[in-house]
């Protein structure tokens, strides 16, 4: 699992428990509510698999800097690179 799957799985467990006791966590629960770390990371990926795609005000963000200097015909290239590169650096994650 990456790096970024345990930091999502931390932040959810703290999240729920109101606390930081990650370290103190079993890697799986008990079946009846405990989550141990495992469930956590499932549901850290099923939640970065669902970011997957951008949204395209995601799209329009990243190319508000540029606008200027891009034009209509480069602006759906533009767009799909910017898709790529979400894409490409959310499947690293997933990793």
């Amino acid at each position: 699992m990456s790096e970024m799957i345990d930091r999502i799985a931390r932040a959810m467990a703290t999240a729920n428990s109101g606390g930081d006791y990650w370290d103190e966590k079993s890697e799986d629960g008990d079946g009846r509510g405990y989550l141990g770390k495992n469930e956590y990371r499932m549901m850290a990926v099923a939640s970065i698999d669902m970011i997957r795609e951008p949204t395209d005000a995601m799209i329009n963000a990243a190319m508000a800097p540029y606008r200027h200097e891009i034009d209509e015909k480069m602006r759906a290239a533009f767009d799909e690179t910017i898709r790529g590169y979400w894409r490409s650096m959310i499947d690293e994650m997933l990793k």
